[in-house]
């Protein structure tokens, strides 16, 4: 007992001594704190927290409390909040207003009581941009907030906001223009990486429009009258406080001074009343109330509401005040008179003609009201206004203008997307022979001549005296056409820009691509400078795009940002262009493309045909030149303007052209090189031009010369020996040119190696004709020779693969060389597809050869051994460019020569036997698949929709038991393009075709091919029944004998329809010989049969009431007469040696004779054997 009492103290000890230095909690203590609600609104932190106590409360613990609140749960800093407010002594509220706008994040609310542990609360903040009204009328200050960031830049889609907005503390404000449409809007909030979005709603204001008919009233002088005004009030807008009655004061003058107001009641917005007529000149003002006849109705007051305007008649001489301005200009008389509507005259009505710079020409008419005016020259462009004064008010009545000496002015881009970015343009004038413009005199108008904000443009004169281009930026605001004005007085012109919405991809400046111009160096750029693509997501636009890009199917871009591509546009015809773009990424150390857009454009050229005659002229000789000049339609123009190097040659007022025809006569030039042409349709102008030729000026023709070659292999340099004389004389020329076609001329050094004998260098840029010319000092004279120039030629050693599969591995086997001797070219070749999509070229290993922008460059060798992939050819482009799918080959270099020969690209196919699947017949079809070149396609599988049919076999043929189908079937083969087919629809009929029969001939044998749609089951030729084995085709072998052979073929398909047809091959032989019965003998002469000639391939006929017969073969006829020596060959009466004879019925003729006439050969030999050769 004491042991477990000792033991009992000594727990009690240690159990004390565990809460020694521990303060208990004494009755209305804090023993918890829990943070019941937090929330984060804006720039606002409002928290609720609740503290738990011993026994009960006893007093408030507000100055307990310590509360933080950072960003993130490692955050460096966090904001104190201050002291609570308390309501009971357990409930406290935390409110706290930040300076700045909570960003977005997770927070960590922290919350500590001195006497207890702290309790905390994630708050989680979303990014927000937000306006202030939940919709706006047009016009109005929309003010908004954002916690994207302090300075978040703020965007408004649909050009609403045409410059971007900065926040100032997460705070902005913008103004809606007043003609904004009624719509939602998208509104964003960004800095660096974040956005945030909010609707935006603008409804129109209560917009209201007056409609007069009646708009102008002739005033009635003295005579009574009254001229009835009808009009109406509509409104736009969706605003609530929408006038729909109202008041109209009409005020207007009398003869002796101000009426009273009339007042027009106008219900839903319609009015008429009566105006009288016998008033003076003057404008009648229309006021618009409420009906309470005080409160005017927005956005109207008397001055700019729409007015009736009282005139007089005004009649004048000339008709209109249309003049222009020249620089040699008549005086011009203008005269008028001023009548009433009745007719009477105005008695000394005063009369102002406003004119540029002088201003106002006052004067007061007769008695009768006319008037006149004499203006010497025209000072400058304006208009001109013609008024009549009254109580020093001028009400004009007849309006004009000097107009302005014609310039031509171009812009680029003429198409844009409005609201979405700042777009550079370029404006490009000429003909502003007074001077240039200067910045201030460019400007931008809308459709209702209103300027538009564009930066200052920065002008820059051209080489040409009034030639300019002027570059500005412009952010286009809504949908339309807008007027670029160029004027620098007395010169004025104008271009035009489209404006339209913004798609999902927008290709900018594409108008470059549809609309080509006749020149020979017509450069385009692709990327931001030139053609680019602009992506639109409702939002923001990417234009970061790198681009391939096809010219007819060649590809003369790959993978760039910025490119310009020369395409020569000298004939009238379309261009093709395909552009695809692709965003690019750094991975794994290498740039991968991503396609992300592409489109085709076609261009047209447009301008006209021209062709002149001759193309070349001799320097210091008078020669004429014709030119024949016809639209794009073919119909002539007689109204062209001709340029010869700037100068006029030809003009309406010049030339009365007929039919197109224009002769230039006595064309003579001192200078030797070649002259532009320009034809034009007026004044020479970049929009005028309509065609630009060369004309090629020449020295006289003097030396001789002769080349030790005649022809050249093109891209390869050789030396060549000229020998140059004149009169017979040695001859060493001061230059050596060469002409090749379409290039220009190129001066080559020379070596002189003998008297008269110089070597030159050449190397051939071009197959065809080169010309060589030699000329003194200054080209005055010359002398040339013609060298051929010939390709380097294709040669397939494989003739197997002539053809290159679509989207199939194609082995090549070929060499390359000089047609000249047939040795081989051992130089690199450089490949390149036309027309494909994608094209690879493999080495003979299997490896991947490297292209350069499209260009596969081939070690030279003695042969080549290659793998040729083309991708996707573009067939439907091709045709119409009337081109070939293909990969080319050069020799020497990217732009060396062109090989003569090509390896085509062409599809795949799959054929049908039989060809057509037929209704309630149990069909079992055999696929064929082949190759470009005919072979076939070995281990492909080939699918009916998704069922697999199996692969091909060696024959590259596969069975589809099709069965009793209710549709058309497609079939499709695999390729080696993964996920790329090639596609055959078999059709689904009913049997309605009979077999068919078609021959082919070669030489004396001939080959019957009876086919079907379905099935052949009985073929019978020339009554004899054939044993074959039934099938949708089959082919008989027959011998042909000379003139026309006959057989009759039957033959039935499955479906009981029956072919019964007699075949007529006609055969003409080269040579026949006839001999023992088919020849006879009567005196000195050989005979043969009437019909042998038949056999021969002449047509024969027989008139017995005569006993002629005629011969005829081609455009020969011959006709003899039985006992006549007398023949008509061709119609002329021709002496035969002997005449026809009758025999036991046969009729016999002169062999050689009758064959000698027709046009063949004869021979005799001994036995009476003629044999008879056709020439």
């Amino acid at each position: 007992m004491q042991k477990r009492l000792l033991a009992l103290v000594a727990t009690v000890a240690v159990v004390l001594s565990m809460f020694a230095g521990i303060a208990f909690a004494a009755d209305g203590d804090v023993t918890g704190v829990e943070i019941l609600t937090a929330t984060i609104s804006g720039k606002k932190l409002d928290a609720q927290v609740k503290l738990t106590f011993e026994g009960d409360v006893s007093s408030d613990k507000t100055a307990g409390f310590s509360a933080t609140i950072a960003l993130g749960e490692d955050a460096p800093a966090s904001i104190d909040l201050g002291t609570p407010t308390t309501s009971d002594n357990i409930n406290y509220t935390f409110s706290h207003t930040a300076t700045d706008f909570f960003a977005p994040g997770t927070y960590k609310l922290v919350i500590t009581h001195s006497a207890v542990d702290s309790a905390a609360k994630e708050i989680v903040v979303d990014k927000f941009v937000s306006v202030t009204e939940s919709e706006y009328l047009a016009g109005a200050t929309v003010n908004g907030s954002t916690n994207v960031a302090a300075d978040a830049v703020i965007t408004v889609s649909g050009g609403l906001v045409t410059t971007p907005v900065t926040a100032v503390g997460g705070i902005f404000s913008f103004a809606i223009p007043s003609d904004a449409a009624a719509e939602t809007y998208t509104v964003t909030a960004t800095k660096d990486s974040v956005t945030a979005t909010t609707n935006l709603k603008v409804v129109a204001a209560n917009a209201y429009t007056m409609n007069l008919a009646t708009k102008k009233i002739i005033a009635s002088g003295s005579s009574a009258g009254f001229q009835p005004v009808v009009g109406s009030i509509t409104r736009t807008g969706t605003a609530s406080d929408a006038v729909k009655d109202f008041m109209i004061e009409v005020s207007y003058e009398t003869m002796t001074g101000a009426a009273d107001p009339m007042w027009v009641e106008a219900l839903n917005g319609q009015f008429s009343f009566y105006l009288p007529t016998n008033i003076p000149v003057q404008d009648v003002t229309l006021g618009v109330y409420k009906t309470d006849k005080l409160t005017e109705v927005a956005p109207w007051t008397h001055a700019t509401m729409p007015k009736v305007k009282v005139r007089y008649n005004v009649a004048i001489t000339p008709s209109t005040l249309e003049f222009p301005y020249t620089d040699t200009q008549s005086p011009v008389a203008i005269t008028g008179k001023v009548t009433d509507s009745k007719g009477n005259p105005v008695e000394k009505p005063v009369v102002i003609l406003n004119v540029p710079v002088d201003g106002d020409l006052e004067q007061t008419a007769t008695d009768t009201g006319e008037f006149g005016y004499v203006i010497l020259n025209w000072k400058a462009i304006g208009p001109i206004t013609l008024s009549i004064r009254r109580a020093g008010v001028d009400y004009a009545h007849i309006l004009g203008e000097v107009t302005p000496k014609a310039a031509s002015l171009s812009v680029k881009p003429k198409s844009a997307v409005h609201s979405l970015l700042e777009i550079p343009f370029t404006v490009t004038g000429s003909g502003f022979l007074g001077g240039i413009p200067a910045s201030a005199d460019i400007e931008v108008l809308n459709s209702a001549d209103v300027p538009q904000a564009i930066t200052t443009p920065v002008v820059t004169p051209g080489t040409d005296p009034g030639a300019f281009t002027a570059t500005f930026k412009w952010t286009p605001t809504k949908a339309g056409t807008y007027t670029v004005v160029a004027t620098e007085a007395p010169y004025a012109a104008t271009a035009t820009i489209t404006v339209t919405d913004p798609l999902a991809y927008n290709f900018i400046n594409s108008e470059q691509l549809t609309t080509l111009p006749v020149k020979a160096d017509l450069a385009l750029t692709f990327g931001t400078s030139g053609t680019y693509l602009m992506k639109y997501d409702g939002k923001t636009t990417t234009t970061n795009f790198v681009y391939d890009v096809f010219v007819d199917g060649v590809q003369k871009v790959t993978k760039e940002a910025t490119a310009t591509v020369k395409v020569p546009t000298t004939k009238l015809g379309t261009k093709t262009f395909r552009v695809i773009a692709y965003t690019s990424a750094l991975k794994d150390g290498k740039t991968v493309y991503t396609k992300e857009y592409e489109q085709t454009f076609v261009g047209q050229i447009t301008g006209w045909d021209v062709t002149m005659e001759p193309a070349a002229l001799t320097v210091n000789k008078a020669e004429n030149i014709s030119f024949v000049i016809k639209d794009k339609d073919g119909v002539p123009v007689n109204n062209a303007t001709i340029y010869i190097d700037e100068k006029v040659y030809a003009s309406p007022s010049t030339h009365n052209a007929q039919d197109g025809t224009y002769v230039l006569k006595d064309v003579k030039f001192s200078t030797v090189g070649p002259k532009t042409v320009v034809v034009s349709l007026g004044a020479k102008t970049e929009k005028t031009t309509r065609a630009t030729l060369k004309l090629d000026v020449v020295g006289e023709k003097v030396y001789d010369v002769t080349a030790d070659v005649d022809t050249l292999l093109q891209g390869k340099a050789q030396d060549v020996k000229l020998t140059i004389t004149r009169d017979g004389k040695a001859v060493i020329p001061q230059r050596v040119r060469v002409i090749e076609k379409k290039l220009d001329p190129k001066e080559l050094s020379f070596t002189p190696a003998a008297d008269g004998v110089v070597k030159i260098n050449v190397k051939a840029v071009r197959a065809g004709e080169l010309i060589v010319r030699a000329e003194n000092y200054d080209g005055t004279l010359c002398g040339e020779v013609v060298i051929n120039v010939v390709a380097p030629k294709l040669v397939l050693i494989d003739e197997e693969a002539v053809n290159a599969t679509d989207n199939f591995k194609t082995d090549v086997h070929f060499k390359v060389v000089d047609p000249r001797d047939d040795s081989v070219i051992k130089s690199n070749l450089y490949l390149e597809g036309a027309y494909l999509t994608d094209l690879v070229i493999y080495n003979e290993h299997g490896g991947t050869i490297v292209n350069d922008k499209g260009v596969f460059t081939i070690l030279g060798a003695e042969e080549h051994k290659l793998t040729i992939l083309a991708k996707d050819g573009l067939y439907d482009d091709a045709e119409e460019d009337e081109e070939d799918v293909l990969v080319g080959l050069r020799v020497g270099a990217a732009d060396g020569a062109l090989v003569d020969g090509a390896f085509l690209v062409k599809e795949a196919t799959i054929e049908s036997n039989p060809a057509m699947i037929i209704v309630g017949a149990q069909n079992n079809l055999t696929l064929t698949y082949k190759d470009a070149n005919g072979n076939a396609i070995v281990g492909k599988v080939v699918k009916a929709g998704e069922a697999s049919l199996g692969k091909t076999d060696d024959n590259g043929q596969v069975v589809f038991p099709v069965g009793m189908p209710t549709g058309s079937v497609k079939v499709t083969g695999a390729t080696d393009v993964k996920d790329v087919v090639v596609e055959h629809t078999i059709k689904i009929g009913y049997d309605v075709e009979a077999p068919k029969v078609t021959y082919e001939v070669d030489g004396d044998k001939a080959t019957l091919i009876v086919t079907d749609n379905v099935r052949l089951v009985r073929i019978e030729i020339d009554g004899k029944k054939i044993d074959f084995w039934p099938g949708a085709k089959y082919e008989y072998e027959v011998t042909l004998k000379p003139g026309v052979n006959k057989f009759a073929v039957k033959a039935q398909d499955s479906n009981d329809l029956v072919l019964d047809e007699v075949v007529e091959i006609e055969y003409v032989a080269e040579s026949v010989v006839l001999k023992d019965e088919q020849v006879k003998r009567q005196g000195e002469f050989v005979f043969v049969k009437l019909r042998q000639f038949e056999e021969l391939g002449a047509k024969v006929g027989w008139k017995p009431e005569t006993k002629t017969a005629t011969f005829i073969l081609g455009e020969t006829k011959v006709e003899v007469t039985i006992g006549s020596v007398t023949a008509m060959v061709n119609g002329e009466a021709v002496t035969m040696p002997v005449a026809p004879f009758i025999d036991n019925n046969r009729t016999y003729v002169p062999t050689r004779f009758i064959a000698e006439a027709l046009g063949w050969d004869v021979h005799w030999a001994a036995g009476d054997v003629i044999t008879i050769t056709l020439p």
